[in-house]
């Protein structure tokens, strides 16, 4: 299954064990969907996966279909908004705040885009990452080291 939204979500640097506050209202908004993929930044670094310049802040939230990122309160608000269009969408109510009207309100934004090499990248990544697995008895490797900047 394709997700239509990838959200990227930090622990708190001042709360331990909970995620940073506005990560938590996207985990909350994204509870139950199955349009939304979470991404928890700190085990991507963990694998010793390098992020992309894109994701400098979060929460973070990509719209796959528009090739979108959105950091911070606005990351947010953009979830919100497209979990009451696709709630309005269900329930078939007719009329304005559609899906349509919300995706095309939304895209009307001024927002950064993700580009071709950034998302071609991360598969990259993803797929040295799969492979690293091993597959049966063997021995785990070693754990990956975070690439400093």
């Amino acid at each position: 299954m394709s997700h239509r939204y990838v959200l990227y979500v930090n622990k708190s640097y001042i709360v331990p064990n909970s995620y940073c506050p506005g990560s938590e209202l996207c985990l909350a908004s994204a509870h139950g969907r199955d349009d939304v993929l979470v991404q928890d930044v700190n085990s991507i670094l963990e694998q010793g996966i390098e992020l992309p310049p894109w994701l400098d802040a979060t929460p973070c939230v990509v719209d796959t279909k528009y090739s979108t990122a959105t950091r911070g309160s606005a990351a947010v608000r953009y979830l919100s908004d497209a979990e009451n269009a696709a709630v309005e969408a269900d329930a078939g109510e007719v009329g304005g705040s559609g899906v349509a009207e919300v995706e095309e309100e939304i895209n009307d934004r001024d927002l950064p885009k993700v580009t071709e090499e950034d998302v071609q990248k991360m598969i990259q990544a993803r797929k040295a990452q799969d492979e690293s697995i091993p597959v049966g008895g063997g021995a785990m490797p070693p754990p990956m080291s975070a690439k400093s900047a």
